[in-house]
């Protein structure tokens, strides 16, 4: 019995990926550079979302996805894409927020062969980039690493856009990283919490003033008594 144990236990300590790898979990990339703040033109935007070191197919990748950010109301989307042009957006959009998860992820956690003796291995880091501009000539706006990962069944909140004066479709955007987690079905009721203080310091824009009934009509008298 005492020879099966060691059969069993030596390996993970030989292999990479063994057991201090399960405890302590994905090591830090001292190469990796964060940009977690820039503002520039707008335009056309890109993002990407990865699983880091993991050899996984594509549908086991994290996704990316848009959500609008109005003055008032509720948060529009979300909407699938790496892609996204702010200058079509509306002038009532204050900012948008950048997510990420991985589709129908929930459940499909794997087993492995440790699990024999109660340790689950640590969840790959993921990372996130921005760039703006054409694909000839990009500008990186956000990079970003989330050393835990996220687990199945989360979303990760990477980061909002948000527009440097309100309501001026000539205005410059500034990326903010966030990066948080929240339960998928939790983000909706998050976002216009969590993004409060960025869109509540941009004021709503100013809508044209209707002029008061009877003031116009008191003009529109002058104009044509002094024309007679």
């Amino acid at each position: 019995q005492a020879s099966k144990r060691l059969r069993t236990q030596t390996p993970l300590l030989d292999r990479s990926g063994g057991f201090l790898d399960l405890v302590q979990g994905p090591k830090d990339d001292p190469d990796f550079k964060p940009l977690l703040s820039t503002t520039f033109g707008g335009g056309c935007v890109v993002a990407l979302a990865q699983v880091e070191g993991v050899d996984v197919d594509k549908t086991s990748q994290p996704r990316c996805s848009w959500w609008q950010l109005h003055y008032s109301g509720p948060p529009v989307g979300p909407v699938e894409s790496p892609g996204l042009d702010l200058a079509k957006l509306g002038e009532d959009v204050a900012a948008v927020a950048l997510v990420a998860e991985v589709a129908g992820a929930e459940g499909k956690t794997k087993v492995t062969e440790h699990s024999e003796i109660g340790y689950v291995k640590a969840t790959p880091a993921w990372t996130a980039a921005v760039n703006a501009g054409s694909a000839k000539a990009p500008r990186p706006i956000l990079r970003l690493r989330r050393h835990d990962g996220v687990k199945p069944g989360g979303v990760w909140l990477i980061a909002a856009i948000a527009r440097t004066v309100a309501g001026d479709s000539r205005s410059s955007w500034r990326t903010e990283a966030i990066d948080e987690v929240y339960p998928t079905q939790r983000m909706k009721a998050v976002l216009p919490l969590r993004c409060k203080d960025l869109v509540a310091s941009l004021p709503a824009p100013k809508k044209d003033e209707e002029e008061d009934p009877m003031e116009k009509t008191r003009r529109i008298l002058a104009e044509a008594m002094g024309k007679a």
